[in-house]
Formats: C-alpha cells, structure tokens, sequence
C-alpha cells in the first residue's frame, strides 16, 4: 500500500532499517548440495526408468573438490542411461540401437550470498527460477545415429520451486521414455551415419 501524503521519518528510524540477511558462503553451500540432493531423490520416486536402464548419478560431484557452488555452478546432470553385462566392450554399448540416454540437466535459481565480506553470486548469469535442460536420446550413442525424443517446446522447463519443477521434469520425461519403449524403434528408423 502506497502513502499519498508525505510523512516526517524518523532519523533514527532509518537507520535501525537492517538489510535483507544473506547466507554465508558455508550456509549457501549446505542449502545447495542439500538442494540437489532433494531433486535427485525426488527425480529418482518421480521418474519411471525403463527395464534393462539404470540411474547415474555421482553424488560426490556435487562437492567436487570440497567447492560444491563450483560443481554446480553451470547445473547438475542425472543420467538414465542402459546397463550392460561386464563383458560388452565400449565400443558395442555405443552401437548398441536399442537404448536410451536421458540427461536431466538442473540449474538452480541465481543466489547472492557473502564472502569475506563481500557480497558474492552464485550462479551469477542465471535467472531467479529453477530450470532444467531436458535430453533424451534413443538408438546408437555416438556420430549423430540417435534420435532426440524431444522437441524445443518441452526441452527447458522452469519454474518457481524445485517440487514444480520435478512434476514438469517427471511428466516431460516419463512420456519421452515411456513412448520409445512402447514404440521399439528399429535401428532402420534411425538417422544414418554421416
């Protein structure tokens, strides 16, 4: 609500105005990795993988070097990605036409916080929701032989929290998954090497 008439302030008044409390670089640390942390137990309940896929997630990469605003600074991958007996070599899990590669790519929302009493930011190019970046590929995973299950419109959701943002993750993800499955591509519906 806005005051149409002017009003004497007080001097004093002013100066007990104390400024907004920003976290320390120790506190921005813990609120980030247990952040990221949330969103991978969230996506791994939220996300239906497929039989014969499994979940690739380091979680000591989100405290890479003890520096865990470093590691996520340019966003946090979780990988779905095809298991393999442990005899298939590199270069037959590459070829192989019939898997699927999921990358959820989280970017946390731009943070200020302070550091030998200097105001820092974290994430200081990115925008104030959280996001992701959204892949998911289907067939041969190397030289452009994949198919990309998603188009530009559903790719790079965003949003106000990270509970909204897992419920678009989850349902731009499941459909994607669920619908190569279902599909069972053949490696001649596949792009060819170049």
């Amino acid at each position: 609500m806005y005051f149409t008439g002017e009003r004497p302030i007080e001097r004093d008044a002013i100066s007990r105005i104390e400024p907004p409390q920003l976290p320390t670089l120790d506190q921005l640390e813990r609120q980030v990795l247990a952040t990221v942390r949330t969103a991978s137990a969230l996506l791994k309940q939220a996300i239906r993988v497929p039989d014969g896929h499994e979940w690739r997630v380091d979680s000591e990469c989100f405290d890479m070097h003890g520096a865990p605003l470093a590691a996520c600074e340019h966003g946090t991958s979780f990988f779905i990605r095809k298991t393999f007996a442990p005899g298939i070599d590199e270069a037959d899990r590459l070829n192989d036409p019939h898997q699927l590669a999921a990358e959820i790519r989280l970017f946390l929302p731009a943070q200020q916080y302070l550091f030998d009493n200097r105001i820092r930011t974290f994430r200081k190019y990115g925008g104030r929701r959280f996001s992701a970046h959204l892949s998911v590929k289907f067939g041969p995973q190397r030289a452009e032989r994949y198919l990309e299950c998603l188009d530009e419109s559903n790719r790079e959701p965003e949003t106000d929290t990270l509970e909204e943002l897992i419920d678009a993750i989850a349902k731009t993800m499941n459909a994607a998954l669920a619908g190569q499955v279902s599909e069972q591509l053949t490696p001649n519906k596949l792009p060819q090497q170049i």
